[in-house]
């Protein structure tokens, strides 16, 4: 997502939220967090976005700029639904998901060293030059 208000009005309706419900988080007018969602407005104080981000669960630097993970995994509100998810879990399917959290993990790292380990080598990756 390349715009502002994409990655706003993402987050707000991924989350569970409606313009009314965040301008109330928020303390602002609920037609700001329209304008925010619609595009009218293309810059959002650094306040508003970090309130927004602790509210929806997604990360401030991904809502301000679109670099980074969506998500906020370590979030307050992420951690304890996570926490919330795995009371309810069997010993034995504790042990499950916790083996595949780290396939996914080590999968991911894997990709990610994959990705890097041609930057460096000057091999036309990201922040290399061909030729």
């Amino acid at each position: 997502m390349s715009s502002l208000h994409q990655r706003v009005s993402l987050a707000i309706s991924k989350s569970g939220h409606y313009a009314s419900s965040v301008a109330h988080a928020l303390k602002i007018t609920p037609e700001a967090v329209l304008q925010w969602m619609n595009g009218t407005t293309k810059t959002i104080k650094a306040e508003n976005i970090f309130a927004l981000a602790d509210l929806t669960g997604y990360s401030a630097r991904w809502l301000a700029t679109g670099e980074g993970p969506e998500i906020d995994v370590y979030s307050d509100k992420n951690i304890k639904h996570v926490h919330a998810v795995m009371e309810k879990q069997s010993t034995e399917d504790r042990a499950t998901i916790a083996r595949m959290v780290d396939a996914v993990y080590s999968n991911r790292q894997a990709a990610n060293d994959d990705k890097t380990s041609g930057e460096d080598g000057n091999h036309g990756g990201k922040h290399g030059m061909a030729g």
